[in-house]
């Protein structure tokens, strides 16, 4: 590769500052090749400081893009905020909302990935936002707006099923998360056992209030 330009060095008392000198990438061998460089400093004709860099391919800045924090939040009857429902009840939610982080493993502000936020039900698409991250950021926060459960048309074959949350950027899927579809049919078989698991059953610490409230 070329050297930099020449910069003339005066030893006097006063500290040299050396800004701008321009490294081109685009359309050189440097981004053709992407992996580990060093910038050396000669002063005449001996080194006297070396500074290592990486040059990133578009490989690398996916590689080391994470998606975290995925959650599907939903919202309830009385319009209540209920984050990362285990179960989403027919009969008590009447919306969700997709949200997740992106972390950027490289900052390269002049790149960008085309992305999406994908909603399933036994492979079928409800919902789909698309997006773009743009690195120019380490952390990046994603909320997007709720979607209402009535909307998505969801056959009445989906109670016991599940829903699919998926974020793919280039086509590359980053992270998922499923949720169990219930409703809030009869929640006990005849001999009083449980026809679900505990843990995973839908508690709306409000209605509880309520309960206790009309029996006092």
């Amino acid at each position: 590769m070329s050297p930099l330009p020449d910069v003339p060095v005066t030893l006097t008392l006063e500290p040299l500052s050396i800004r701008n000198l321009e490294i081109k990438v685009a359309g050189t061998s440097l981004a053709a090749t992407p992996g580990p460089y060093r910038l050396l400093v000669i002063v005449s004709d001996r080194p006297v400081a070396t500074f290592p860099f990486t040059v990133a391919s578009q490989e690398d800045l996916l590689r080391q893009l994470k998606v975290t924090g995925l959650a599907l939040n939903a919202e309830n009857k009385a319009g209540r905020r209920v984050p990362r429902p285990r179960v989403l009840a027919f009969n008590d939610h009447v919306a969700v909302a997709p949200a997740f982080q992106v972390e950027a493993g490289i900052l390269a502000p002049n790149a960008g990935f085309r992305s999406s936020v994908v909603l399933f039900h036994d492979q079928t698409v409800l919902a789909q936002k698309d997006f773009e991250v743009v690195l120019d950021q380490a952390v990046q926060s994603f909320p997007f707006r709720r979607l209402e459960l009535g909307s998505l048309r969801l056959p009445r074959t989906a109670v016991g099923q599940e829903l699919s949350l998926a974020v793919y950027v280039a086509e590359e899927c980053k992270a998922t998360l499923t949720c169990r579809i219930t409703s809030r049919g009869r929640l006990t078989r005849f001999d009083g056992s449980l026809t679900a698991d505990a843990s995973q059953l839908h508690f709306d610490e409000a209605e509880y209030q309520e309960i206790l409230r009309r029996i006092q």
